[in-house]
C-alpha cells in the first residue's frame, strides 16, 4: 500500500466523481480508477459502490476513509513541523549542563548578545549522562571530564581552575578568615546538595581528598544552599566561579587551600550532530568567556 494510493482514495471519497477527481489531480480516469482498484485488491474489499463515474463509500469505505484521514492528518502535521524546524535550525541551541548554577552569568551573557537565538537549556543528573544518545541529543553538554562517559571527548576546555570555597554565615567564628583547609571544619555541619548531581560528587570528593565524612545537617537543591547557610543551619561548599558571579549574596566566601581540587568544565559534543550556526556562535563565545580560565580574572575580588 503507497501513500498516493491513500491520497487518491480520500480525493475519490470527498468528491464521488471519477472523472472530475482525475482532472483535479492530473491523471487520467482510468489511472486513476486502477488506483483506486489495486488499493481495493489489496485489503481484500470493496470501499465504493458504483455507479457509472459515481462512486460512493460503502460501511466498510467510511470506516477506512476515518483512518486515512487521521494518519495523513498525523503525517502532514509531522511534515509541516520539519519545516519548521528547518527554517529555524540556525537560531536552535540545545545546551545541557550538570551544574546549572555555575553557567548563569555564561548564558545570560550569550543570550543578551544574541537574542535571536532561543536557546533550551537541560539540567542533567550523572546518571543521565550514561544513557545511549544523551550526548548525541544536545548541541552541547557541560560538564567535567570526571562524570562523563570514558568516550566522551570534549571539543573544547572552558576552564581548569576553578577552586573550592567554604561557605560560611557572618556570625561564623571563621567569617573573617581569607583562607581555610577543608580539615579545620570537619566537625562543622554541612548543607549539602542532593546525591546524583556533579557538584554533591565534587563535595563528596573533596572531603574524602581531606580525609573524613562530613556531617550533613540537611540536603537540598541549588536554591536553598546560601539560604540554608544564612539560617545558620551549616557551612557550605561551593567554588570560586559561583561566588564571584555573586550567587552567595549574604554568605562568607573563604578560599579552601587544603586539599588541592580545582574543579574542570569541558564542553563536549557529539561530532555526528549538525553543528548550525547558533552552535558555532555559541562555542566560540563560551571559549572566549573565560579567558586564561582564571575566574579571578573574570570576578576580581
Amino acid at each position: 500500500m503507497e501513500l498516493l494510493q491513500l491520497r487518491y482514495f480520500k480525493a475519490v471519497a470527498e468528491n464521488e466523481n471519477l472523472t472530475q477527481t482525475a482532472n483535479q489531480l492530473y491523471i487520467s480516469p482510468p489511472s486513476l480508477s486502477s488506483t483506486i482498484s489495486r488499493l481495493e485488491k489489496e485489503l481484500g474489499t470493496e470501499l465504493f459502490d458504483r455507479q457509472g463515474n459515481r462512486l460512493h463509500l460503502n460501511a466498510r469505505g467510511y470506516v477506512f476513509l476515518e483512518h486515512v484521514n487521521q494518519m495523513l492528518a498525523s503525517l502532514d502535521n509531522a511534515v509541516s513541523e520539519l519545516r519548521d524546524m528547518e527554517a529555524q535550525r540556525d537560531i536552535l541551541l540545545s545546551v545541557a549542563t550538570t551544574s546549572p548554577n555555575v553557567w548563569i552569568e555564561l548564558f545570560s551573557s550569550f543570550q543578551l548578545e544574541h537574542p535571536e537565538i532561543r536557546v533550551t537549556h537541560t539540567s542533567l543528573r550523572l546518571d543521565e549522562l550514561q544513557n545511549p544518545g544523551c550526548l548525541y541529543k544536545y548541541d552541547f553538554v557541560i560538564a567535567s571530564p570526571t562524570d562523563v562517559p570514558a568516550h566522551w571527548k570534549h571539543s573544547e576546555l572552558l576552564y581548569s581552575d576553578d577552586s573550592p570555597v567554604l561557605l560560611v554565615h557572618p556570625d561564623h567564628p571563621l567569617s573573617k578568615r581569607r583562607q581555610i583547609s577543608l580539615t579545620e571544619v570537619k566537625d562543622e555541619p554541612f548543607v549539602a546538595l542532593t546525591p546524583g548531581f556533579s557538584s554533591r560528587k565534587y563535595f563528596d570528593d573533596l572531603c574524602e581528598r581531606a580525609g573524613f565524612t562530613p556531617h550533613i545537617a540537611i540536603e537540598c537543591d541549588y536554591m536553598m544552599r546560601s539560604y540554608m547557610v544564612m539560617k545558620k543551619i551549616g557551612v557550605a561548599l561551593a567554588t570560586a566561579y559561583t561566588n564571584y558571579a555573586r550567587l552567595y549574596d549574604g554568605t562568607c566566601c573563604i578560599d579552601i587551600t587544603e586539599p588541592v581540587f580545582p574543579r574542570v568544565q569541558a564542553l563536549f559534543r557529539d561530532e555526528k550532530r549538525y553543528m548550525n550556526a547558533a552552535a558555532a556562535k555559541f562555542q566560540d563565545f563560551a571559549c572566549s568567556f573565560y579567558p586564561g580560565h582564571s575566574c579571578r580574572k573574570r570576578y576580581p575580588l
